[in-house]
């Protein structure tokens, strides 16, 4: 089976779990299921600024060049389906997703939403942080240029 995109360029493939992968375009992406080779493609109105997944879910982080803070996080499933969308009002730095937990970074916060989209917390860190790895379920490690720590929610 052969997919081609002949007027967009693609600017990642992501694969998470067994079920299928993302194609990610500029403002779309597409998931293909690896069992039936079946394509389902999503548009969104902002550019793709991140993309990120596990085994469980998948989530696409979107933002408009206008406007750093008006950014959507759309949330799927292993299979492709989207589950929810979270609209953030804040600059994102970092998305993360682990289980059923999304993390986002935004200037000094780390947010906490369940894969539902609902915030359940969110905790300050130090100044600098650049990248945030999920540790396990309600625990993160936060890199910066010189020191990683901790943070639990």
């Amino acid at each position: 089976k052969t997919f081609e995109y002949n007027d967009k360029l693609i600017l990642s493939l992501r694969s998470y779990g067994r079920n299928g992968f993302w194609v990610i375009f500029n403002n779309e992406s597409a998931y293909i299921s690896w069992g039936k080779l079946l394509q389902s493609n999503q548009t969104y109105e902002k550019n793709v600024i991140f993309a990120r997944g596990d085994s469980s879910y998948s989530v696409i982080a979107t933002c408009r060049n206008a406007n750093l803070s008006d950014n959507s996080v759309y949330i799927y499933a292993k299979n492709g389906t989207q589950k929810h969308i979270i609209e953030f009002d804040g600059e994102i730095s970092d998305i993360a997703i682990r289980g059923k937990y999304v993390y986002i970074l935004s200037g000094r916060t780390v947010y906490l939403y369940n894969s539902a989209g609902e915030l359940l917390n969110q905790a300050e860190c130090d100044f600098g942080v650049e990248r945030l790895a999920p540790l396990s379920n309600l625990r993160a490690a936060l890199v910066t240029d010189n020191k990683i720590q901790k943070i639990v929610f």
